[in-house]
């Protein structure tokens, strides 16, 4: 089972921890990373859009599909993106590296939740989130990156009708809506292709870093 050190080591680039002021009254890290988005369905019957570290984007589909399984919603107090440390210390959550997500324990409609949430693995075995049991809303990623790499066992997620698809990013979704747009407006679906891909790449080629401002999350942190 994997450390919340362990874990820090693993994903650490994009958080700059000032040597100089650990440990002194107000420290808190810095956050800029590069990001991927997950839409987390929400109490309002939408989604929160949350920034994930880039390493963990199927994992944290996987996770939101057996939200989805188990009719689980995310209320204003949750979520994944926060840069600070965590309470009480001087050491950075693990939400400033974009690899944990709390969904608190008096919002889940399902005590089997956690449970699934735990049975996700990755192709090689790995365990891909644990919840820390002395914080039931907190879920933390479990493994490497390089367990990550080898891809989610879609067999292991509850909720999963089985396609084992490669899962688009919100980014390159909002890239294929366009394309398909693009092409329902001109006389041929076949002379545009490059030059639409192209200009629908650069349009949305901004804007893709980390924003440490993007929620307020009112949570209670990781212990550990």
């Amino acid at each position: 089972m994997a450390s919340t050190e362990q874990i820090r080591k693993w994903f650490h680039s994009g958080v700059v921890l000032n040597h100089a002021d650990r440990g002194t009254a107000g420290y808190q890290p810095h956050c800029d990373h590069d990001h991927a988005k997950v839409g987390f369905p929400n109490d309002g019957g939408g989604t929160f859009a949350e920034p994930v570290h880039p390493m963990t984007f199927e994992a944290f589909t996987a996770y939101v599909t057996v939200m989805r399984h188990h009719g689980e919603t995310m209320p204003g107090a949750g979520g994944v993106n926060a840069c600070r440390n965590i309470s009480g210390s001087v050491m950075p959550s693990l939400h400033a590296y974009l690899c944990a997500v709390d969904l608190p324990p008096n919002s889940r409609k399902s005590s089997g939740f956690i449970t699934d949430v735990e049975k996700i693995r990755t192709r090689s075995g790995a365990q891909v989130f644990r919840n820390l049991k002395g914080d039931r809303m907190h879920d933390q990623i479990n493994c490497s990156p390089k367990a990550l790499a080898t891809g989610i066992d879609w067999s292991t997620v509850a909720g999963d009708e089985g396609d084992d698809m490669a899962f688009l990013t919100e980014d390159q979704q909002k890239e294929l809506a366009e394309f398909l747009d693009f092409i329902k407006a001109k006389d041929s679906n076949v002379g545009f292709v490059n030059q639409a891909i192209d200009d629908i790449r650069e349009k949305n080629a901004a804007g893709n870093k980390y924003a440490p401002a993007d929620h307020d999350h009112k949570t209670v942190d990781e212990t550990s």
